[in-house]
């Protein structure tokens, strides 16, 4: 759903090590009635013209990931 662009490789690599993979919808299967959450989070920031509750929730995948993949 959404797609994420990078600079490089290396940085795609790196965002992916650090939150990218716990973040990442694409092996979700949307329908009517499923809907990744992070795009209701996504659809809630652009409608407020916020976009700390993203960050918040980059900040808790970093951290997961850290802490589920050592």
């Amino acid at each position: 759903f959404f797609l994420e662009k990078y600079c490089s490789e290396l940085c795609r690599e790196a965002a992916w090590r650090s939150y990218h993979a716990c973040l990442c919808g694409a092996g979700f299967v949307s329908d009517e009635k499923r809907v990744h959450p992070l795009h209701h989070l996504y659809n809630l920031c652009v409608e407020s013209g916020r976009s700390n509750p993203l960050m918040i929730a980059r900040i808790f995948a970093m951290v997961f990931q850290r802490v589920t993949m050592e």
